[in-house]
């Protein structure tokens, strides 16, 4: 899976080890070890410690050149075939993330841009 490829990225790239893991996240001993098997595609671990794993190897890692990879992974995974994902760095400390959904997804409903236009006139008429 490549969300746990991503997030063990990141972990390693950080040095966090299983103890590090688990005295940082909401995962017990556990959840790290059934992470780690899904990792070796053992068996499956769950969204729960993937996401409580995402968070805390995001929130305390320094080298933080593979989380942006590993953002992109999980949105892309959210996200599947109902748009493209794509990144670039624009300085050290900044990456923007853009999501660039098909054709059929609107980011606002089409009753709330009935609205937004009625109250652009009424604004008008007070001026």
């Amino acid at each position: 899976m490549a969300e746990i490829d991503s997030i063990m990225k990141v972990s390693r790239d950080n040095g966090f080890d299983d103890a590090y893991l688990q005295q940082h996240s909401d995962c017990s001993a556990s959840s790290i070890k059934r992470f780690h098997s899904a990792w070796m595609g053992k068996r499956m671990s769950n969204w729960t410690t993937i996401f409580n794993l995402a968070h805390c190897v995001s929130v305390n890692c320094v080298f933080a050149e593979n989380l942006v990879g590993m953002l992109v992974v999980i949105i892309m995974f959210l996200i599947r075939d109902a748009g493209i994902v794509s990144y670039h760095i624009d300085s050290p400390k900044k990456v923007v993330i853009e999501i660039n959904f098909g054709k059929d997804k609107l980011l606002r409903m089409k009753d709330e841009e009935k609205n937004e236009k009625g109250k652009e006139g009424k604004d008008d008429e007070h001026l």
